[in-house]
């Protein structure tokens, strides 16, 4: 079954973009509460340049790129990552986009609070 223009599954693209966005960049402030970037400042200062890269952080980091390609290479990474979750949040059925949604945050978050013990070394 297709979603079609009517369809009460289909969400319009800037809400599906607003949701999108939310699920990649709300975990990834995870490590300023949970984690542990609370006491250095210039963890803070890091992550915080670091933060538009960092649901696509895992990339660059398993690949060994540095400098310059670390940035081109998370946010290659995030930009694929918000194109193909803004899809699939319109186009599929809610209950499907919801746990896909679930799924996705867990794993920016997870990869948030690796990515910020990684800078505390």
């Amino acid at each position: 079954m297709t979603a079609s223009a009517g369809s009460p599954f289909l969400r319009s693209w800037p809400r599906a973009a607003g949701l999108a966005a939310l699920t990649l960049w709300l975990p990834a402030l995870a490590p300023f509460v949970l984690g542990p970037l609370r006491e250095c400042s210039h963890c803070i200062r890091t992550y915080a340049i670091c933060l538009p890269i960092v649901p696509g952080v895992i990339v660059p980091i398993a690949t060994g790129l540095d400098d310059a390609w670390f940035f081109v290479g998370g946010a290659a990474t995030a930009l694929v990552l918000v194109s193909v979750l803004v899809v699939v949040l319109r186009e599929m059925p809610r209950p499907w986009a919801t746990g896909i949604q679930v799924v996705v945050a867990l794993g920016v978050a997870a990869e948030a609070l690796g990515f910020a013990a990684l800078l505390r070394m």
